[in-house]
């Protein structure tokens, strides 16, 4: 741990020319966004700390409840970052800063730097960074900023009806990223799901999922699956099969994650919608000698707006999906999808996959209803 004061001089200022808070004189700040880089130095005019060191001070606003990272880079001198409550600018010594206003502090972000790194959650208000050297030096620096920003990738309410009508039942999920990354178990800590008249719905069972998983484009005309990608979800699944019937209307999720505050996000649910289902009895697979797989199905009576090609390891989670439009009842699994798909999910040789077909009808950006088949297994090569 390292203080600005110097253990000799502990009711000392030294001030270099740029000034301090002594006297009535403002600290020097710069203000600084939540997700922001700026270059800077520590200079002989930068405010002198008791233990002779440099200081820089930047002010930050923080809006609402964040997770707030602060980075701070430098190849000319061993950096120390500190982060202060807001109200340090109002004390005139420095030497009370670290006693009666430190937040948090660091000096090396792991053994092979001697860069700095702080992520801190933060209520609404304004707060202090301080950009601060090991040990007496000068040099320029990189200080960055940047959030833990939580979206809404996908959120729905549906009826799920299977090719087995005893499985259908009622669901909902709200799905969150950190810029697009996958969040893990305690990083979101409940939701909430309320229905278009206020009610939270309950009983319901509610599980975190977070699953990567291999995604492809169909290529029409093909036959065969092109681009290949990974997604995956990190979200909330309500199991609403203790409800009859959920009604139409606006359904209202929140969210609580760890790093603070709530998220709100809602979904129009249009009313019970029963698609059909690819029967299981007409789904054949065949591997073929050069490692892909092709897969063949009868096209159901009804209306629907396109299926999902669907496989899930032992443990039920979801390792590929392919999105193919209807009307096709074949499609093929290209070797190097079927490469990208072991080696992603770490799928072992002589593995047990599950195999279902979904038909699926989107009612505005988000919302559908979808119908599974029961499984077909699959021995992986």
């Amino acid at each position: 741990m390292k203080a600005f004061v110097g253990v000799a001089i502990l009711a000392v200022f030294l001030f270099g020319c740029g000034g301090g808070g002594g006297g009535g004189t403002v600290w020097p700040t710069t203000a600084i966004g939540t997700s922001e880089s700026v270059t800077g130095a520590l200079t002989t005019q930068s405010v002198q700390a008791p233990d002779g060191t440099y200081v820089n001070f930047y002010t930050v606003n923080i809006p609402s409840p964040t997770m707030l990272n602060i980075s701070l880079e430098s190849v000319d001198f061993d950096t120390y970052l500190f982060l202060f409550q807001g109200a340090a600018l109002g004390e005139p010594d420095l030497n009370n800063w670290v006693t009666n206003y430190e937040i948090a502090e660091n000096d090396d972000l792991d053994a092979s730097t001697t860069n700095s790194f702080l992520s801190q959650q933060l209520a609404a208000g304004t707060y202090v960074i301080a950009v601060n050297s090991f040990s007496p030096a000068t040099g320029n620096y990189v200080l960055a900023t940047s959030i833990n920003t939580l979206t809404a990738s996908r959120q729905y309410v549906q009826f799920r009806a299977f090719e087995d009508p005893a499985g259908n039942l009622f669901r909902a999920w709200i799905d969150y990223k950190d810029n697009g990354a996958l969040l893990q178990p305690g990083d979101l800590l409940t939701a909430r799901l309320y229905d278009p008249t206020g009610t939270e719905v309950i009983p319901a069972t509610l599980q975190f999922v977070s699953n990567p998983y291999t995604v492809a484009v169909w290529v029409p005309g093909s036959g065969t699956f092109g681009s290949i990608a990974t997604d995956g979800d990190s979200a909330f699944l309500f199991d609403l099969s203790n409800y009859a019937d959920l009604a139409a209307g606006l359904y209202t999720f929140e969210v609580d994650p760890a790093s603070g505050g709530t998220l709100t996000t809602s979904v129009d649910y249009p009313g019970k919608t029963v698609l059909p289902a690819v029967a299981s009895a007409t789904m054949t697979s065949q591997w073929n000698a050069d490692g892909s797989l092709t897969l063949g199905w009868t096209v159901p009576a009804g209306v629907f707006d396109q299926y999902r090609v669907v496989l899930t390891d032992a443990g039920g989670n979801g390792i590929f999906y392919g999105r193919v439009l209807p009307g096709v009842t074949a499609v093929t699994l290209q070797k190097a999808l079927v490469d990208q798909i072991t080696l992603f999910s770490q799928v072992a040789p002589g593995a047990t996959i599950n195999w279902t077909m979904q038909t699926r009808n989107y009612i505005g950006d988000s919302n559908y209803a979808r119908s599974i088949s029961d499984p077909v297994a699959l021995t992986w090569p």
